[in-house]
């Protein structure tokens, strides 16, 4: 890929993640990114283009640091965390609208996000669960698949209508962390609580 590319499309990347996407016209976009239009039509051909692959560069950076996440995690709690502090850091300035207008004006984009979520986050949660249940961390009593699919669809209810509102209210550090205190505390063996509490401090730093 070509470095001036990969700069362009990073940096509109964070600048729709920032500021929403139907909000910024191309003009806009050229204009904070220090390049003229003519010079950002060459690397992209409209915004719809634009719009999905900075779809795709953000799902790919969340994939990269969720397998950087797996890598250096001890045991299957440590990894959810770690994964969600990640998810945290990278989501905190991100707007809610960017979810509605993807999902309302650029289908292309909202597939490949939806995608992502329904095939590898979704293969990542269940791989975890299952781990989860062989270190005695999990209950032996859930299903998988079905917990996984749960958990994904929550992911969605976060940029519903009425969480945008209660996002006015709380940050989005605070929404993470309870959503992730309710699906632990949901699915946790005792062995697995007390490893939880040890290590939920650390979401707030």
């Amino acid at each position: 890929m070509d470095e001036k590319y990969a700069d362009i499309i990073k940096r509109a990347t964070d600048i729709y993640m920032r500021y929403g996407i139907r909000s910024v016209t191309m003009d806009d976009m050229a204009r904070h990114l220090g390049i003229s239009k003519k010079t950002l039509y060459k690397y992209v051909s409209d915004k719809n283009d634009l719009v999905n692959k900075s779809i795709q560069d953000q799902l790919e950076t969340e994939m990269c640091r969720v397998n950087e996440g797996i890598q250096n995690a001890k045991n299957a709690i440590d990894e959810h965390i770690s994964i969600s502090r990640s998810v945290v850091n990278q989501m905190k300035n991100v707007q809610p609208a960017v979810f509605y207008d993807l999902k309302k004006y650029y289908p292309e984009a909202w597939n490949m996000y939806q995608c992502h979520k329904n095939e590898e986050i979704y293969a990542t949660v269940k791989n975890n669960i299952e781990n989860g249940i062989k270190e005695g961390l999990y209950r032996e009593d859930i299903n998988p698949a079905i917990t996984s699919m749960l958990y994904i669809q929550s992911v969605d209810v976060m940029f519903s209508d009425e969480m945008i509102k209660i996002m006015s209210t709380y940050d989005f550090r605070t929404i993470i962390i309870e959503k992730i205190k309710y699906h632990i505390y949901g699915i946790a063996a005792e062995k697995g609580i007390i490893e939880f509490k040890k290590q939920l401090e650390s979401l707030y730093e």
